[in-house]
């Protein structure tokens, strides 16, 4: 319970003053030693009249009352010689009695409009005659006190409390100095006496209830006062009825324990929620005087300060729907006059969108490149926690799979905040069969994103190369039906046949479309986008006289320009060998050449003959040799042929409707001289001389050794070395004639190992 120092002050001020002031100028010390009374009794008032001048000069004296209230002054008794004149109004209550100068007043059943100062003016005037008048307080029943806390006082746990009790006194006149009496009881009604001053709880000096050293566990404690005036005995003391009972509510700064959270978390606790899940957190605390609860937020990035969360139902509870937005750090903070305390959270989103895509550190999502081009892909994923990510050709095979790098913390032009992790794949030699939609699938604990990187590998107009339908050097039509050329362009962007010019003879035309030919399109042939398929079907009749005519048909993109060159033939017998040679000539065999010519536009293959010049008897060398892919050389190797003899080769190409042939004519060698030539006689005079060299070294040693064995046993050593030497020059002597037979088989010049032996050393041996 509190008050307010202004009314404390003015109650105590109040007091102060009507305790120390005169009641008016000329109070004597009979007005200070009043006669104290209670309602329905009987009272004397005694006045004594001074010898003072004024008193002696007034023509009658008057005795007046004042109340203290509004009505100001009431004339009581004129006082004239010995004569006493009672105002109507007292009719028999009141009776004067004189006694010389003292003049006794009695009054009855007196009441609480008596109660007042009796006061002597003189004459009619309103001039007080000074030491004479009296005091009656007539005492009452308090009315029931008020039980505060003393503006000094403090109600912070650790200092001390100061109670008083405000009393209320209804004793007349207002003014009556009386002083109060106030006894004070806890709530089981047991009296807190003022002898026990040397306990934490006891009324002191000034009759207040002073606790020492504030508690937490004082907020139990629960006093009242009664009070009553003091009349000093004069009459029973009259108590006032109990104050309201008045109840300790010790006041003190929050602290965390104070803290009342549902559901509970700890400060600074990081709470993961999925986007789009609710969350609840009831914030309360236990303080005194009840804390201000308030919810502030401060999101997470970015130089906004902490606020306060507004819009919400209750102010205790925080309910949101998690999002993007409403990611950072959230703060319960409790707050009364005495102190503030904090409890923070932080909420992350968890979450995972699709990703920026680059390409070559450019923001795109499709590029055109050139074929053999090099190209670095990345997505940038805003996901938290960060991704595995999977790369994926077109062909929905699978490039690569990582962990994105990250987290790169920054704030988007939205002032939204982002966990950025990114991912990178390289592309080397792109064709433009690698044209298509590439894929970067990110996925953590929470979902999924995927980002699409559309590449247009852009290549020139070619034959596609697929069988049957690749782009050919001559087509063949059937007289009298139309022709009809299918073929698939690889070409990207994609393509289209924008004119057509044919030749014959020297002479050209361009043909109309769609007047002389007819163009089908279709595009993403076999759902490629780098295959069209065309059909070029012609519209005017076509002869014999178009056989061999040249068509030049213009194929463009919005990028590439290209013609292409065919001829056209009617279907019949093969066209003769291109280029029919013969090489590499010798005595018994030769090689034989030749290109393919037109095969008529059916299957064809070759067969090679000969015969002597001079003779018609031809012989089949060999038959059914395949036909291979244009403008490739079938070669085929003739042999067992007669030296020195003309022949005439002819090669036919042959189709079911027919055969063509080429002839040419070659002659082979001369056999080679069969007869010795001077070099091999050479070779066999050596061979023997070596041969008969030999045998003599032979007999030499023989009879050498004999010899020794007699006659020179001293001479051991030195035969022994010429034992040794001799097979050694004659080795010798057989390389160098091995090798000189080789020099001379082959006109090379001898090895160096060849040099081993030399001639002086072997004329020696001889």
């Amino acid at each position: 319970m509190e008050y307010s120092w202004g009314t404390v002050v003015s109650v105590t001020l109040l007091t102060t003053v009507l305790l120390s002031q005169d009641f008016l100028p000329g109070a004597d010390a009979r007005v200070q030693d009043p006669v104290i009374t209670v309602e329905s009794t009987s009272v004397t008032l005694t006045i004594l009249i001074p010898n003072s001048d004024l008193a002696k000069s007034a023509s009658y004296i008057t005795l007046r009352h004042d109340t203290e209230s509004q009505l100001g002054l009431t004339d009581v008794v004129f006082l004239m010689n010995n004569v006493s004149r009672i105002k109507d109004i007292y009719g028999d209550r009141l009776s004067v009695t004189r006694t010389g100068n003292s003049v006794a007043l009695s009054l009855k059943n007196v009441s609480a409009a008596d109660a007042g100062t009796y006061r002597c003016f003189s004459s009619s005037s309103n001039v007080v005659i000074p030491n004479c008048g009296q005091l009656l307080i007539v005492v009452r029943k308090p009315n029931p006190p008020t039980v505060k806390v003393l503006p000094l006082s403090g109600v912070l746990v650790g200092s001390d409390l100061h109670l008083v009790c405000e009393t209320h006194s209804t004793s007349l006149p207002p003014s009556h100095r009386l002083t109060p009496e106030i006894f004070w009881y806890d709530h089981q009604g047991q009296n807190v006496h003022p002898s026990e001053r040397d306990r934490r709880i006891h009324v002191n000096s000034e009759s207040q209830l002073v606790i020492r050293s504030l508690r937490r566990t004082d907020q139990q404690l629960k006093f009242y006062c009664i009070s009553a005036d003091d009349t000093g005995g004069v009459v029973a003391r009259m108590m006032s009825d109990p104050s309201d009972m008045f109840a300790v509510t010790p006041q003190y700064k929050p602290t965390a324990e104070d803290f009342r959270l549902s559901p509970v978390f700890e400060s600074d606790d990081v709470m993961k929620r999925v986007i789009g899940q609710q969350v609840s957190y009831r914030c309360d605390a236990d303080c005194q005087p009840p804390c201000d609860i308030m919810w502030l937020y401060k999101p997470f990035g970015g130089l906004a300060g902490i606020g306060e969360v507004t819009n919400l139902a209750d102010k205790k509870v925080l309910s949101l729907d998690v999002s993007r937005i409403n990611e950072g750090l959230y703060r319960c903070k409790a707050e009364n006059r005495h102190g503030v305390i904090n409890k923070t959270f932080y909420l992350e989103a968890l979450y995972i969108g699709n990703p920026t895509t680059l390409v070559n550190e450019q923001e795109v999502s499709s590029l055109r490149l050139l074929e053999d081009s090099h190209v670095d892909l990345s997505c940038v994923f805003d996901s938290n926690p960060g991704p595995l990510v999977t790369w994926s050709s077109p062909s929905k095979g699978i490039l690569s799979a990582q962990t994105a790098t990250g987290p790169r913390e920054r704030m988007a032009s939205n002032g939204i905040y982002q966990r950025v992790y990114t991912s990178n794949q390289s592309l080397s030699h792109l064709r433009c069969e690698h044209t298509g939609v590439y894929t970067c699938d990110g996925r953590n604990n929470v979902s999924a994103g995927q980002g699409r990187i559309l590449l247009t590998i852009m290549c020139p107009p070619s034959s596609a190369g697929v069988p049957g339908l690749e782009l050919l050097p001559e087509y063949v039509w059937d007289i009298p039906h139309a022709l009809t050329i299918t073929f698939v362009i690889r070409a990207l962007p994609e393509p289209d046949i924008t004119r057509i010019f044919s030749v014959i003879r020297g002479h050209s035309r361009k043909e109309e479309i769609p007047r002389d030919f007819v163009i089908s399109k279709s595009k993403m042939y076999e759902g490629k986008p780098h295959l069209t398929r065309f059909t070029l079907t012609s519209r005017r009749n076509l002869d014999l006289r178009d056989d061999g005519r040249v068509l030049a048909v213009t194929v463009e993109s919005s990028e590439f320009t290209k013609e292409f060159l065919f001829t056209i033939r009617p279907r019949g017998i093969p066209g003769e060998v291109v280029n029919l040679t013969a090489w590499d000539v010798n005595h018994d065999s030769l090689m034989l050449s030749w290109t393919p010519g037109f095969n008529g536009g059916e299957v064809q293959t070759f067969l090679v003959e000969l015969r002597v010049k001079g003779s018609s008897q031809w012989m089949l060398f060999i038959s059914n040799i395949p036909d291979p892919a244009a403008g490739k050389w079938v070669t085929v190797q003739v042999g067992s042929l007669v030296s020195g003899t003309s022949y005439i080769v002819r090669v036919t190409a042959v189709n079911r409707l027919g055969s063509t042939s080429a002839e040419i004519e070659v002659t082979t060698l001369a056999a080679p001289d069969e007869s010795l030539g001077s070099g091999a006689v050479a070779g066999i005079v050596l061979l023997a001389l070596v041969i008969i060299a030999v045998i003599i070294v032979i007999i030499y040693c023989i009879v050498c050794r004999r010899r020794q064995q007699g006659d020179y046993s001293s001479d051991d050593e030195e035969t022994e070395t010429r034992k040794s030497m001799l097979p050694k020059q004659i080795s010798n002597l057989l390389t160098w004639k091995t090798c000189r037979t080789a020099q001379d088989a082959d006109d090379t010049w001898p090895s160096e190992d060849c040099w081993l032996g030399t001639w002086p050393r072997m004329s020696t041996v001889l």
